[in-house]
């Protein structure tokens, strides 16, 4: 069946446990309370956020243990460290030109 935006709507059936309805319901914000299938596609959608949220920290903590990956960062930190204050440079360590030094 399609809805007025074209999008597809599947219909499901599913067997609930009734604590589990109550449970949703009473932490629903009002908008949600009276309307259970915008309810259960609401939760659905905040449940595929969380696990995407939490596969990609998973792939992150990944990343950062593989030597390969650890090695090529050190690599590029190294590389880039001069830009780090933005070509600015530290004015205790360089000091300042005449023409920048506020004083004259």
């Amino acid at each position: 069946m399609k809805s007025p935006t074209g999008r597809r709507t599947i219909r499901r059936s599913v067997a609930l446990p009734a604590d589990l309805i109550d449970r949703a319901i009473g932490v629903a914000p009002p908008e949600l309370k009276s309307n259970f299938n915008r309810l259960v596609r609401t939760a659905l959608q905040d449940f595929i956020t969380v696990r995407r949220k939490a596969e990609f920290a998973e792939a992150m903590a990944r990343m950062a243990h593989d030597p390969d990956i650890a090695g090529e960062s050190a690599t590029i930190t190294e590389e880039f460290a001069d830009t780090d204050s933005d070509g600015l440079g530290d004015s205790s360590e360089e000091g300042l030109g005449e023409a920048d030094d506020p004083a004259r």
